[in-house]
């Protein structure tokens, strides 16, 4: 408790003043040096700020009506004025290109959308286990009668639009396989993409890289993952769980582990996978 007696105030210095016969307060932060050399402690300071601060407050108070001073309404409507002038002399924020949305489409295997930006083309959505590829005719076929014996495809699953190797053993065409982390879509959806790492895995001897990517446009990520850097800092977890999972989806012998490469890495692959036009 403060015992608020004999206490003045000084507007002009904007501090309190003691008279000598002033009690001190009494709570408990009081210690005994600030009795002795007659010094307020910091609630004490505190209560006395607030209380001087009504007391000027007061003086512009007419009744029920509050009335400003003439003063600090001509401030007032210079800083208006000021702020006024500013946004008008600030330039026009030039319009942002429009987001790439997901567009859905039979689409011919391995056909480029176009040449600007990357295209995942989504075969087997996120959540599901039913196995199902387009063809070249762009035809959804399901290319197994059992479903996947282990949890849901963790991200929508995919090729690269436009991107494809020839594989010597198959003697066919091989589209670059894709993750897109994201919230389910449907089958043979169109979505444009940001590469951000490669999972890279062994079949049957061979190199099988799968490129992990988002959504180029904000609206659709529910990872904020824009490179390697920050997929193995901020989402390593989510790192392991698609290595783990492509690892044993299809028994543990299907597949084996060589590493994982950053989005330049990605970005390299695509490149070096993509179609004569």
């Amino acid at each position: 408790m403060f015992n608020m007696m004999k206490i003045e105030t000084s507007e002009q210095a904007g501090t309190t003043q003691l008279r000598e016969d002033i009690p001190f307060c009494e709570c408990w932060s009081c210690s005994e040096d600030c009795v002795r050399q007659r010094r307020l402690c910091p609630p004490m300071a505190e209560a006395l700020r607030v209380g001087g601060e009504r007391s000027r407050l007061q003086k512009y108070s007419q009744g029920d009506s509050f009335v400003i001073p003439a003063k600090y309404i001509s401030t007032a409507l210079i800083i208006a004025l000021i702020v006024t002038s500013l946004c008008a002399c600030k330039e026009k924020e030039p319009q942002q290109p429009p987001p790439l949305f997901v567009r859905f489409t039979p689409t011919p295997l391995l056909q480029i959308v176009d040449s600007i930006g990357i295209y995942a083309v989504v075969e087997i959505p996120a959540g599901t286990t039913e196995l199902q590829a387009i063809d070249t005719g762009g035809h959804l076929l399901s290319i197994s009668d059992h479903p996947v014996d282990f949890l849901p495809f963790p991200g929508n699953y995919g090729f690269i639009a436009g991107c494809g190797k020839m594989d010597s053993v198959l003697g066919k065409l091989i589209p670059l396989p894709v993750l897109v982390m994201m919230p389910s879509l449907q089958a043979q959806s169109i979505v444009g993409i940001s590469p951000v790492a490669t999972l890279v895995l062994s079949k049957a001897g061979a190199s099988y890289p799968v490129v992990i990517a988002i959504p180029a446009d904000s609206t659709l990520q529910s990872i904020k993952a824009y490179n390697f850097v920050d997929f193995i800092t901020e989402y390593d977890a989510s790192r392991h769980i698609l290595q783990q999972w492509f690892l044993n989806y299809q028994g543990r012998e299907m597949f084996g582990f060589t590493g994982w490469r950053d989005e330049h890495y990605a970005r390299q692959l695509i490149a070096d996978w993509k179609l004569k036009e």
